[in-house]
Order: C-alpha cells, then sequence, then structure tokens
C-alpha cells in the first residue's frame, strides 16, 4: 500500500457533484474493530496505514499551529466562538470542578472551563501537539487564565491521569483526527468521576440540502484559498473539509457513548447542524471498579409475552442488544466474534444433532445468524427473542436471503407456559450469562424438547481465567466484543449447568471448550472449558414429566 492513497472516486472534485459526504459504511470504517482488521485507516479521502495517522495528524496541526486562531475565525466568521460557548454552558460547570480538555489545541474551550470553575477549580488541557500547545499558552485571550490552566502534552489514546479523577471531561473538534476513537473515548470516560459529565464538541452535516451545497461548495472551493493564503498550507484547509466529510453523525457517536456506560445523552445542533455538541453522564460505578454498566429502564415488549419468563428478564440486556440491532449483520462491527465462531458453532451443533428437516427453537436469537445457518442445513427454525429492533433486523436479513424462518418476540418460558409444540433441537447461544434466571431457562427448554431431543448451550465459565480472557482480554484489550458486555458474577461453571439440567431430564453428552488465538484472530475448539464452552445435554425418555 502507498503511503498517501486518494481513491479516484473519493476526490472532492470527482465527487463534488453527488455530494462529498461519507455514507454509513465508510464512516464507521473508521472506527477502532475496522481498523485493526484492515491495517488502514483515513484522514480526509486519503488512506493510510494505521500506524501513519497519528504522524500525519501532529504534522498537519505543526503547519499551521501559529495562524490557527485567525485562520478558524476568519474561515468561520466567529461562530466557532459562540459553538464552544453554547457547549459549555451546556456542560454546566460548576466553582471547583476539575475539568479535563482533551485535544485541547489552543485552548478556547479551557479558558471559558477556567472562567467558570474560578479559582477554586482546576482546568488541564491536554494535547498531543507541543506547537499547538505554545500557540495557546502565548495568545492574549489566555493572559488571564494561563497561571491557572495546567498543560500537559499526551496522546488521547493513552491518557496519563488515574481513574475518576475529573468532573467534566471535554473534547472538541478532535474525534476525526484520531485513530482509535473509541479507544479514546474509553480512555476520556475511564478519567471521567461517577456522575461526572462528557463533552464531545464535533462539526456534523448541515441539515438544509441547499445550505449543505452551498457550505460544500464554501469548503471545498474557498476554504483552501483562505486558509492557504493566511497560514503557507493550502494543504492543510484542503484536507479540514475532507475530514468533516467522513466525521460520524450525532446518532453514531451516541451509540459508542452507550457501549462506553455513559447515560442521559443528549445533543444539540448549531447553525443548521454544523456543529454539534453532545453531552453524556457517566454511571455512577467507575469503570475501574465495575465492568458492567447500568443501562436505563426499558419496557417490557408486549404483544404474544405472556407474564411467564418476564421476570427472568433483564431489560439493560435487551437494550443493550438492541442499540446495535442495525449493525448485527456486519462481519466488521460488534457482532464480528459472533460470525467468526458461526461455523463452529453449527459444526458443533450438526455433528451431535442432525439439522436436516429438524424442528429447531433458537433461544436468544438475536439478529439470526445462528438461526439462518441452521435453516441453511435444512432445520426447520424458530427464533426467539425480546429485543424488537434486533428481532426486525433478523426478520429483514432472513427475507433477503430467501430464507422461511419463524421469528417470534417472546420467551422460552412463555412458550413452555403454552404447551406449544415440541422440538427436535434447541440452541441457547450466549443467553444464559445475560439473564437473571438462567436455571428458569434449562427447565422451560427441557420441557419444550420431544424425547430424545438436544439442548445445546454456550456460554462463559466463571473462573479466574475467564475474566481476565472474557472481560479484561475480549472487552479490553482486544476488543472482540463491546465494553460492558459480560457480568463476571453472571457466569456460569460447567458443573452448575450440568447440574441445573439433571432435574429435568437433561443429561449431558459432552462439553467442549472454545478458543482463540489472538495472534492468528482464529477460533479453535478445545478441551479446556474454563472460559467459553459448549455443552450438550439431551433429553430422557418420553417418562419425564414436568412437575419431576
Amino acid at each position: 500500500m502507498d503511503k498517501m492513497i486518494r481513491p479516484p472516486e473519493q476526490n472532492p472534485m470527482d465527487t463534488y457533484g453527488k455530494g462529498p459526504w461519507f455514507d454509513r459504511e465508510r464512516r464507521l470504517e473508521q472506527l477502532d474493530e475496522q481498523v485493526r482488521q484492515k491495517g488502514w485507516t483515513r484522514f480526509g479521502f486519503e488512506k493510510l496505514r494505521e500506524n501513519e495517522k497519528r504522524d500525519r495528524v501532529c504534522k498537519h496541526f505543526d503547519a499551521v499551529a501559529d495562524k490557527y486562531d485567525i485562520t478558524n475565525t476568519l474561515l468561520s466568521f466567529g461562530l466557532h466562538y459562540l459553538w464552544k460557548r453554547r457547549a459549555i454552558n451546556m456542560a454546566g460547570l460548576r466553582p471547583e470542578d476539575r475539568v479535563l480538555d482533551v485535544c485541547g489545541g489552543t485552548g478556547d474551550l479551557s479558558i471559558l472551563a477556567d472562567r467558570a470553575v474560578g479559582q477554586a477549580g482546576r482546568v488541564v488541557l491536554y494535547d498531543i501537539n507541543r506547537k499547538m500547545i505554545a500557540a495557546g499558552r502565548n495568545k492574549a485571550t489566555n493572559t488571564a487564565a494561563r497561571r491557572r490552566i495546567q498543560y500537559v502534552q499526551g496522546d488521547a489514546e493513552q491518557i496519563a491521569f488515574p481513574d475518576d479523577a475529573f468532573d467534566t471531561v471535554m473534547v472538541g473538534f478532535a474525534m476525526r483526527n484520531i485513530t482509535h476513537p473509541k479507544k479514546a473515548f474509553h480512555e476520556m470516560i475511564r478519567v471521567l468521576k461517577p456522575g461526572g459529565t462528557f463533552l464531545c464538541l464535533e462539526f456534523s452535516r448541515p441539515v438544509w440540502v441547499l445550505f449543505r451545497q452551498l457550505y460544500d461548495h464554501y469548503s471545498f472551493r474557498v476554504m483552501p484559498i483562505l486558509g492557504g493564503f493566511i497560514t503557507g498550507s493550502r494543504r492543510a484547509y484542503t484536507c479540514l473539509p475532507e475530514t468533516i466529510r467522513a466525521v460520524l453523525m450525532p446518532a453514531e457517536f451516541s451509540e459508542i457513548f452507550r457501549e462506553e456506560g455513559l447515560t442521559r445523552i443528549r445533543y444539540r445542533s448549531f447553525s443548521n447542524g454544523i456543529a454539534v455538541a453532545l453531552l453524556g453522564s457517566k454511571g455512577e460505578a467507575s469503570l475501574s471498579r465495575r465492568i458492567h454498566f447500568p443501562a436505563g429502564s426499558f419496557p417490557v415488549p408486549t404483544g404474544e409475552q405472556s407474564q411467564a419468563g418476564t421476570r427472568n428478564v433483564d431489560q439493560s440486556e435487551i437494550a443493550k442488544f438492541d442499540r446495535i440491532a442495525s449493525r448485527w449483520w456486519d462481519r466488521y462491527g460488534e457482532r464480528k466474534s459472533l460470525h467468526d465462531i458461526n461455523p463452529l458453532r453449527v459444526g458443533y451443533i450438526s455433528a451431535r444433532a442432525p439439522l436436516e428437516g429438524a424442528r429447531v427453537l433458537d433461544v436468544g436469537c438475536g439478529g439470526g445468524i445462528l438461526s439462518e445457518a441452521m435453516a441453511r442445513a435444512g432445520a426447520l427454525v424458530t427464533g426467539i427473542d425480546l429485543g424488537a429492533r434486533t428481532l426486525e433486523a433478523a426478520r429483514r436479513h432472513a427475507e433477503k436471503s430467501g430464507l422461511a424462518i419463524h421469528y417470534r418476540q417472546t420467551t422460552v418460558e412463555a412458550i413452555a407456559a403454552s404447551r406449544g409444540q415440541q422440538f427436535d433441537l434447541i440452541t441457547c447461544m450466549e443467553l444464559l450469562e445475560h439473564v437473571p434466571d438462567p436455571r428458569s431457562i434449562i427447565r422451560a427448554c427441557a420441557e419444550l424438547l420431544a424425547p430424545g431431543g438436544s439442548l445445546i448451550c454456550a456460554t462463559v465459565s466463571r473462573s479466574v481465567k475467564s475474566f481476565f480472557y472474557a472481560i479484561i482480554g475480549a472487552e479490553y484489550i482486544l476488543h472482540l466484543l463491546p465494553v460492558g458486555s459480560h457480568t463476571y458474577a453472571r457466569f456460569i461453571k460447567p458443573e452448575e449447568l450440568s447440574g441445573w439440567g439433571k432435574p429435568f431430564g437433561l443429561q449431558v453428552e459432552d462439553a467442549t471448550g472454545l478458543g482463540y488465538n489472538p495472534f492468528t484472530r482464529r477460533y479453535f475448539l478445545t478441551h479446556d472449558v474454563s472460559v467459553n464452552y459448549l455443552m450438550h445435554l439431551k433429553r430422557r425418555g418420553p417418562h419425564f414429566k414436568k412437575n419431576e
């Protein structure tokens, strides 16, 4: 790959008539998972190797640091000061607050924050570029505040402060310049106190189409000329509008915030959507002390669901998966690990329970990754889940794939209580560790199995090894799963799972571990069941009774 690539279809002059704004797929390919997968990222319309973007961004700001403030003021007609003041007002800073301004640059937000928190407060400006920091310290508007603002040079992806250190963390017009934005968000929220406020001020896409076209014309044809004349670097102000066209939309930022544990997320657009300020609050549990973040309260789905099983529901878990429903079938998105392990799961299932013509119930089917694979193998599949958005994504994808899968928004307990049909095979994958009472699900599955039928579960064992592998490793280091996907206390040891099945006529046929090689990025089956594992339980003969 060349050091700098400008694909012809991404040249602003070529795409100008069609509109240069990135679509959702190209915006999301800049997130950490796809950057690590592909090994490249973007800086505006250019493609760079993953390890090159940081140096490119530093050189970009080195070239404009001395004239940065005056150029921004002229190009924005002074509007950027208005956006920053309104954003700071939204943050609700109080005297004595401790504030961290990440990627603070020349310090406009830091100066406004310093005025709000006063002598008793503390503001830290944190930026990777020494020239930008120097330009900010020396500018005239900083005369009164420079004695109080602390300046620290550092990387947003590795913030050099302890957990829960600041009342407010803010970042302004910088996220599109960071190589791994999710990692940076994670770091910023890590250093935010429980109950603290997170503020992100960023460019966005104008709402009105005609205004957007005028904005595009000004951005690509006027800004580079004016910016180049003032700073001597026309390329820097050619790149600026390019990076803006690649920025995430407010709803996409909000999804990342929720995944990182923020609540009460809201945003406000400025100047017809040219800029947007997003705010969120950190949950009362510190990220350093609790892995699973509490979510808000959501109503129990209605419709065909009866009272049976409604108590065995964690609404925060349903909401968590519903939030990513639209990306369930994105092989490089948050559900990438499910796509990667699915061939192993299907192979394990088909080796123990023939799928051709089998009546199959997929409990907690999610977006239907496993359901579709079993349907393609000839099974008559019913998929059940409580996530309305997730099920809708599953239905749409099944229709698009030409597969006849029956999806229902209900619980397995409700089906068992209604004395519904019996099934030859029931699968329950990555669900038991997400519900308050997994034993209730095992019992309901036993009641729905035909004599000789199979129940195949996949879950996570509760062990020291699983804590480090499934939570610290998979969520925080390798980013195989979104942070907060698991709660350690809900992990289930193999002997516990097998013990729950015995009273209900289920006998263990096999238990097999599921491993992952971070170097080859491959999943494999193993005899080690101390982390992830699959278990095959078989229903005893026809004499089993429900009240047994």
